[in-house]
């Protein structure tokens, strides 16, 4: 990637909560032509490990969504978030920096973005056991 293309998200002396603000910001101003049914907040937490290997955590219709019975869809969650924790003075500019790049690849990528069907789910807790598959 030559540096004219490289997408700057500078997090260093943010505070935590403007950390997570910018990196929403970011992550919806690069990825803002999907359906909802693509876009989940699962599907960019997945993609974001398998391009870079950085744990994010779902925040959407996984985790608050209301299973449907009877072979009815999900009632999907009022957001789909994700959300990067990072615990103060563990990490560096770089490591922030490597992220930045992870959500640029993520960005470049995005058509081929791809939702995740559960295939097996608890009643309860569904987003801490579920088995889902790519579709």
């Amino acid at each position: 990637m030559n540096k004219s293309q490289h997408i700057s998200l500078d997090l260093h002396g943010s505070k935590h909560e403007d950390a997570e603000i910018l990196i929403d910001e970011f992550i919806i101003k690069n990825i803002d032509k999907l359906p909802l049914e693509i876009i989940t907040g699962n599907s960019v937490a997945c993609e974001i490990y398998l391009i870079g290997g950085v744990r994010t955590v779902e925040l959407g219709t996984l985790a608050f969504g209301v299973a449907g019975e009877n072979g009815k869809p999900d009632e999907p969650s009022t957001h789909e978030l994700v959300r990067l924790a990072a615990p103060r003075r563990t990490y560096t500019q770089s490591h922030f920096d490597y992220v930045a790049e992870v959500l640029e690849k993520l960005a470049e990528n995005k058509e081929k973005l791809k939702g995740y069907e559960i295939i097996e789910q608890p009643k309860q807790l569904r987003h801490f056991t579920a088995k889902l598959r790519p579709l």
